[in-house]
């Protein structure tokens, strides 16, 4: 997905402005939601911007990805160069990671089949696709209801974890297969009209104002908004289960609608082109943070300019790394990767697949064996 919507040509009309420019907003608060978790114990705001980040980033990024991914037919067939291209992608990124936590002196805490770390969402989305292909024949209410319900209860299956990214994959598979099975003129139709829009802004700021208000009694569903913690490892009063993660879903639906009618559907000078960009952010910004972390800017900045100078420069460096990262010449990496592999064919397109899993079964064996007994 190097540039998720499609121009539409064929039919005369323009690009969904719209889209870019939440495109844009959303790759930026995956940005400051990764900065803030690095400073949850300096300053208590950002704590609660985080857990406002953490309902809606994800879901409403895996939801445009779906929203603009082409609907599979006998006639469009799965695209392997996408696959290939998103598989090979999380592992450069891991590469990467590992580099730049190598350097710092620091545990890298990479493995090959499973992972704590950003590479999730590269791998989750090659096996979204796969598995809308695998069901282009199944009634999308179908679809939809077996994926949420696998969504909802999977936190009490005990081996649906980190491991291979099941867990994120289900949690968030909705999210991806609502905007699949969606157009976006039809959702620009519905988050258009007042009685959805007012109430879902509304309901939106309630639950910002009480992250801020009431942190403390709700941060533990932080760990169900990042869809990888069972629910017996989530430190919730009484105990978690599949009602906390229903009102997660629920938060995250409101608050997507909230931020996709308050865009208008035009251009934005700057931010709508930005948005067009936004797998080179999520690709370079997290080992750019991870060296910001060695460095000493951060006690700096609270010594000499106080919580508020601290907030305020933290964010102002986080917007201005989002806007760097998606400038043109940070996608030339990715798109070059993408090309080579699309010069592959299909049949090239599977070996690289199928060899990537060999050398890092051979590499990683005493890994593989450790997760599979």
């Amino acid at each position: 997905m190097i540039d998720t919507e499609q121009p539409l040509v064929k039919s005369g009309r323009p690009r969904f402005y719209r889209y870019d420019s939440v495109k844009f907003f959303t790759v930026l608060a995956v940005v400051l939601g990764h900065l803030c978790e690095n400073c949850i114990g300096d300053v208590p705001f950002f704590g609660s911007l985080f857990l406002c980040i953490y309902a809606f980033h994800m879901p409403l990024f895996i939801f445009l990805m779906g929203l603009f991914e082409k609907r599979y037919t006998d006639s469009h067939r799965l695209e392997w160069h996408k696959i290939a291209f998103y598989i090979s992608l999380g592992y450069l990124l891991k590469g990467l990671i590992w580099i730049v936590r190598t350097i710092q002196g620091k545990d890298p805490n990479v493995a090959f089949f499973y992972g704590k770390d950003i590479t999730w969402f590269m791998f989750t989305s090659a096996m979204w696709m796969v598995t809308a292909y695998l069901v282009r024949k199944v009634h999308p209410a179908i679809v939809l209801t077996v994926s949420f319900l696998l969504g909802t209860f999977c936190g009490y299956v005990p081996f649906i974890c980190d491991v291979f990214y099941a867990s994120r994959y289900l949690v968030f598979m909705p999210f991806y297969l609502l905007g699949y099975y969606l157009t976006p003129e039809q959702v620009t139709r519905f988050v258009r009209k007042n009685i959805v829009r007012i109430p879902a802004v509304l309901l939106s700021l309630i639950f910002f104002v009480l992250c801020f208000t009431n942190l403390k009694e709700i941060y533990p569903l932080r760990y169900v908004f990042t869809g990888r913690n069972q629910f017996y490892d989530i430190p919730v009063p009484g105990g978690c289960g599949f009602h906390h993660r229903l009102l997660c879903y629920l938060i995250s639906a409101v608050v997507c609608i909230a931020v996709l009618s308050v865009f208008p559907d035009r251009k934005i000078p700057l931010i709508s082109a930005m948005g067009q960009n936004t797998l080179s952010v999520y690709f370079w910004h997290k080992p750019i943070l991870y060296l910001l972390s060695f460095s000493a800017v951060a006690p700096w900045l609270q010594e000499h300019w106080g919580p508020v100078g601290y907030v305020l420069v933290l964010l102002l460096w986080g917007t201005l790394l989002t806007v760097l990262l998606s400038l043109d010449p940070c996608m030339v990496p990715l798109k070059l990767l993408h090309k080579g592999i699309v010069r592959m064919g299909t049949k090239g397109q599977k070996w690289l697949i199928a060899l990537i899993f060999l050398i890092g079964s051979v590499l990683f064996f005493p890994e593989l064996i450790e997760l599979l007994s």
